[in-house]
């Protein structure tokens, strides 16, 4: 029983078990879903030291000349991988800060940590579990490159690799919640910018008016004229103003003499 167990054999028992098993290779992320298929498969590069452990379980393994790597998808598919707690804890790192009422969710031997849905560590907002050494949940977080150290258990454990955490397991009804609140942010943003577009646009409508008015009159502005005098071009009225101005010179030439 785990409970019963020493923190130094239970992890070193975990370390030991790593070894028979096909794992990921930590160093490239471990499992990543296929970019050319619709379904949900997920794949990754196999960690060297692991490539027979693969073979002995007649996993379908595949070589990369370009990356001098072998991969595989049996690690991360169902049955062998899927996104849910593993209930496999691990003794809490030195780095961890732990809440202050960690010793109501430990063991003795504290091996329970992370072994199922908990804020486990201060400051936590959402609940998490330990989710395997491989997984593909999209969320997987805090393992990396880095080796599983602890002070208090000494350093024999150094090289067993951390597992990935994930929050999808948990806080179902938080999940829903923040997906709500998301698309109603979103909403929200949308019926703004159509509003603040809309008005934008009827601003345009008067400019648009100007500018068809301005096209119309052959890009000119509109000059209005206003007649003064109306000349009249009648061949009557030419001849009485020949005769008029011709008698006003006789006149004139008389008046000299």
């Amino acid at each position: 029983k785990s409970s019963s167990m020493t923190s130094s054999a239970g992890m070193l028992r975990v370390s030991r078990a790593l070894e028979r098993e096909c794992v990921c290779d930590p160093m490239r992320s471990g499992c990543k879903a296929h970019s050319s298929t619709e379904d949900d498969k997920f794949w990754c590069w196999i960690s060297n030291t692991t490539v027979h452990n693969c073979v002995a379980r007649n996993f379908s393994v595949w070589y990369s000349k370009k990356r001098d790597a072998y991969w595989t998808e049996d690690v991360c598919n169902p049955p062998m991988t899927t996104c849910s707690c593993t209930h496999l804890g691990m003794y809490p790192r030195d780095t961890y800060k732990l809440p202050s009422n960690i010793d109501s969710l430990l063991w003795e031997n504290k091996l329970n940590f992370g072994s199922y849905c908990e804020n486990w560590r201060e400051g936590d907002d959402l609940q998490w579990c330990y989710v395997g050494f491989d997984s593909n949940c999209v969320d997987k977080f805090g393992r990396g490159s880095d080796d599983y150290y602890s002070t208090e258990l000494g350093g024999d454990l150094r090289g067993t690799p951390l597992q990935f955490k994930s929050r999808l397991p948990c806080n179902n009804g938080s999940q829903e919640k923040a997906f709500s609140n998301a698309q109603t942010y979103c909403l929200f943003v949308i019926y703004a910018m159509v509003f603040v577009f809309g008005i934008e646009m009827c601003s345009k409508l008067p400019v648009m008016f100007m500018l068809h008015l301005f096209l119309a009159h052959r890009c000119a502005d509109t000059v209005v004229v206003e007649e003064q005098f109306e000349v009249s071009w009648t061949d009557d009225e030419w001849e009485l103003d020949v005769e008029e101005d011709g008698k006003k010179g006789k006149d004139d030439k008389d008046g000299d003499d």
